[in-house]
């Protein structure tokens, strides 16, 4: 397929799922909400219902697995997979952050914190632990 049908279709794509995007009646109703509880309970009405499984459901994990799931479906069909990393880059910079400070706070006898890092950069956690812990940095892409 030339690119600029490339291109056409994946803009169709992406319209047709703009109707899973929480829309502001939504927002409103979450934010009115009484609770952390009545606001998952909201959003479990919606797409998003298909990552709150079990009793103990973190709103941070349901909207990481949907970031990670919309990524991994606009990969699949943009034509160029370099935009959806562009897409990813701030939580790359995230990720660094953590390990930066994290390091730092190890060489003061503090405790190292792995699980603020996140899986939605483009460079995967344990590849991006391992260069900077190592003060590799030229690695880095």
């Amino acid at each position: 397929m030339p690119k600029d049908g490339a291109y056409g279709y994946a803009v169709a794509r992406v319209r047709a799922m703009e109707p899973l995007l929480l829309d502001a009646p939504i927002y409103q109703r979450m934010m009115e909400a009484d609770g952390l509880g009545a606001a998952l309970k909201i959003l479990g009405e919606t797409n998003y219902a298909r990552w709150m499984s079990g009793d103990d459901v973190r709103y941070d994990s349901v909207l990481e697995s949907e970031l990670e799931s919309s990524f991994n479906e606009f990969a699949s069909f943009v034509p160029d997979g370099e935009l959806i990393d562009i897409f990813r880059v701030p939580y790359d910079f995230h990720n660094v952050k953590v390990l930066l400070k994290s390091v730092f706070k190890a060489r003061s006898g503090g405790k190292r914190r792995y699980d603020l890092m996140t899986s939605l950069g483009s460079i995967p956690p344990g590849d991006l632990s391992s260069k900077i812990e190592s003060e590799e940095y030229g690695l880095l892409p």
